[in-house]
């Protein structure tokens, strides 16, 4: 193999790496962004006929990070809609029903993070131009 082609074929995988660095490193800090405008959002969910909602109460300043956490909400609180719904309409005791209700909100925990975490990594790829 001639010198020119080794030379070109380190160049073409050298390549990729050195403008995948920088891409990665612009993923890392949008993502750190995203956690951290995270943090600042309040909102909670509602319920009509319609089924569940999602009203911001305090912007994180970015819609899009805004929408991450009610889409997250929304996501994670449907399949306990029932659930919530019957520990709501309960006739137990105020401190019974609610054990009740936060023992259903901690289900969706793992729900919320993992939702979150992979559309913060979604939108921090599309606004490093991933």
């Amino acid at each position: 193999m001639s010198i020119a082609i080794i030379s070109s074929l380190l160049l073409m995988q050298a390549a990729p790496a050195d403008t995948a660095e920088p891409m990665l490193e612009d993923v890392q800090q949008e993502i750190v962004v995203i956690a951290e405008r995270l943090k600042d959002w309040k909102g909670r969910l509602g319920k009509d006929d319609t089924g569940l909602s999602c009203e911001t109460t305090k912007s994180s300043g970015d819609a899009q990070v805004d929408a991450i956490r009610c889409d997250a909400m929304i996501a994670c609180f449907t399949p306990i809609e029932d659930a919530m719904d019957a520990a709501y309409a309960s006739d137990d005791a105020a401190p019974e029903r609610r054990a009740r209700i936060n023992a259903l909100v901690e289900t969706t925990v793992p729900c919320i993070s993992d939702y979150e975490r992979q559309a913060a990594i979604a939108l921090a790829e599309e606004r490093a131009g991933v």
